[in-house]
Formats: structure tokens, C-alpha cells, sequence
């Protein structure tokens, strides 16, 4: 079936069929055979080409797809678009070089641009985002979802993103990441690398690595992790939350940068910071008056947080004046007016 130098719509039938469009903008429909497809010059669509050839060498040109679909290398194909956009059911569809626009459905898809400047559309499912370049590009239809980007480059949301998480797809790669998140609230996870982990103006949670990372809280009242290495916490404007949950090291001493005891708190993991109480991440409870006290060493049995206002210093002490001793956890500012008001236990 040959069409004309028009805009022709072009359906074949259960037989093995060969297509060709012409020079118009034509859409191309093979049926159930195993057909050859050719689009010929203009912006041609192909309509669920599976177990077909496809032939295109010109033009902005479109698949349309109902099933999972991967746009072969080679393949002179920009856009890779689901057939039914309003349905339900998720799709996995896999970008080539080119630089490619995805369009998945209502449902949770996971959409690869791999090579070249991509867009990647999802709609109102839990979608996931595959990037591999910092000028891709990914833009949700309407706010619905738990959404997730996965980078191997360093990314910055778009202002206007509504993502929840942003992540690496590689969490134990030692490169290093700038990760940015966007003005709504954004769950951003660092890897192995000496990062930098920006949020924004939502409430955020950030989660530093295992190396030297940086980490900036933005406007919102975050919730800040600086994970296992020796990091630099910047708590900025908001109520932030400042977690401790790793192990006390010489290697592990996080600095926090503008700590404002009128609105930021700390919080110590009860798994790691031994006899401090009960609490939880999801019922935190304060900690109590006798636990803390200013200045270089405990005064009695009961103390376990020393802040020396001298140095800025931040000590944990698991047994008081006992035999063990203190360990630095943390450098704030100096001459802070800290309290235990200061100090949960999670």
C-alpha cells in the first residue's frame, strides 16, 4: 500500500504488509503481520510496530505504543508515546541516542531517555525517571503520584517539579553530585561521593552519603541526614531537623552551619547513641533536662550530651562521669544558647 504526497492514514490487515506514506505527515497502522513500515519524508506516526520493520530516514516522527517499547538504536524516532495516554496501566518505554520525548499514562511508568536531550513526560501514577544527562528533562501532568528520578549525572529539579525523590541510580558510585530539588518537597539522597545536596522551598529531606558531602537545606523545614562521613550542614531559613543515626567516628564529625536553637533541633538515634532513652522517628520524644550540660565533661552519672560553647564542640557521653569516654559527634557555632529543649531521641 503506497499513500500520497498528503497527510495519509494508512491500515494494513492480518497479511504481512509493506506501507509507505509518501511525503506527508502519515500514520502508518501494519495490523497483525510482521510488516514494513515507511513513513518516507514528513512527520510520520507508527502505531504499535511490534514484530515490525520500521523505515524512516526524515521528519519528527512518532511511535505509539500500548505495550512496553524500547526504540532500537539507529531507529530515526524522536518520540515514543503511549497509544492510550488516559489508561491505567504503566508502561516502560526506553529512549535511544536521539533526543527523545516519552510520554507515558495515568499509571506508574518508568521512562529511559538514555542518550541525547530528553523529555520525559509522566502522568498521575508513582512514575520513575531514568536521566543520564543534565539537560534531560521531566515534566509531570497533573500533581498525582509518589515520583522518582534516578540520575547518573548531577541534576537540578525544575522550580516547578513536583518530585519526590531524587536519587542516584548507582548509590555506591564514589563520583561526585550536585543534586538540587525543586520548590515542593523533596526527598534527595547523595551516594558515596563528596556531594552537594541542595533543597529548595519545601520541606525537604535530605540525605548526605558516605564521603564529604555539603548539604543545604534551603527555605523550608527540613529534615537533614549527614549520614557516615565527615560532612557540612546547612540548615538555613525554616525549622530544621538535624539526624544523627551513624556511628560516632573521628571520620564522621559533621559541622552544622547556622543552627538556630529558637526553631532547629538535633536528633540522636537511640540504635546508636546508647542510653539515651526510648523514642522514634515517627514518635520522637525529647530529651530529658539531666541528660544535657555546658561545658568540656559531664558533671554527673546522668550526663550524655556536652556542648562546649568555647569550641562549639558537640560530645555524646554514654555513661556520664563514668569510665567510658566522650566521643565528638558534631561542631556548631560557638557560645549557642543551647538546652536539652534542643535534643530529641529517635
Amino acid at each position: 500500500m503506497i499513500g500520497s504526497a498528503f497527510n495519509d492514514q494508512i491500515t494494513g490487515d492480518l497479511d504481512i504488509n509493506h506501507l509507505i506514506g509518501g511525503e506527508g505527515s502519515d500514520t502508518l497502522d501494519g495490523g497483525a503481520g510482521a510488516d514494513t513500515l515507511d513513513g518516507g519524508a514528513g512527520d510520520d506516526v507508527y502505531i504499535d510496530p511490534f514484530g515490525d520493520t520500521v523505515i524512516d530516514v526524515s521528519g519528527f516522527d512518532t511511535i505509539r505504543t500500548s505495550r512496553n517499547f524500547t526504540l532500537a538504536e539507529g531507529l530515526a524516532i524522536e518520540n515514543l508515546v503511549a497509544l492510550n495516554p488516559a489508561g491505567s496501566a504503566g508502561l516502560h518505554l526506553i529512549g535511544n541516542s536521539l533526543d527523545n520525548t516519552l510520554i507515558g499514562t495515568r499509571g506508574a511508568d518508568h521512562l529511559d531517555g538514555r542518550g541525547g536531550r530528553d523529555v520525559l513526560i509522566g502522568g498521575l501514577g508513582d512514575d520513575s525517571y531514568v536521566l543520564d544527562s543534565a539537560d534531560d528533562a521531566v515534566k509531570e501532568v497533573g500533581s498525582g503520584g509518589f515520583d522518582t528520578v534516578l540520575v547518573s549525572t548531577s541534576y537540578a529539579l525544575s522550580a516547578d517539579a513536583e518530585i519526590e525523590l531524587l536519587s542516584l541510580q548507582d548509590p555506591t558510585s564514589k563520583a561526585s553530585f550536585n543534586l538540587s530539588g525543586s520548590s515542593s518537597a523533596n526527598a534527595i539522597t547523595g551516594g558515596a561521593g563528596n556531594d552537594v545536596i541542595k533543597g529548595y522551598n519545601g520541606d525537604d529531606v535530605l540525605k548526605a552519603g558516605s564521603d564529604f558531602d555539603q548539604v543545604y537545606g534551603g527555605a523550608g523545614n527540613d529534615t537533614i541526614f549527614g549520614g557516615s562521613g565527615t560532612d557540612r550542614l546547612y540548615g538555613e531559613g525554616g525549622r530544621d531537623i538535624f539526624v544523627f543515626d551513624a556511628s560516632p567516628l573521628k571520620v564522621n564529625i559533621d559541622r552544622i552551619y547556622k543552627y538556630n536553637p529558637k526553631e532547629d533541633t538535633i536528633w540522636l538515634d537511640n540504635d546508636v547513641f546508647a542510653k539515651l532513652g526510648k523514642g522514634s522517628f515517627t514518635a520522637p520524644k525529647k530529651a530529658k533536662s539531666g541528660m544535657f550540660v555546658k561545658g568540656v565533661k559531664a558533671k554527673d552519672s546522668s550526663d550524655r550530651i556536652i556542648y562546649d560553647d568555647k569550641t562549639g564542640s558537640l560530645y555524646f557521653d554514654r555513661d556520664g562521669t563514668g569510665s567510658a569516654a566522650k566521643v565528638k559527634i558534631a561542631i556548631l557555632e560557638k557560645k549557642l544558647k543551647l538546652t536539652y529543649h534542643d535534643f530529641f531521641v529517635v
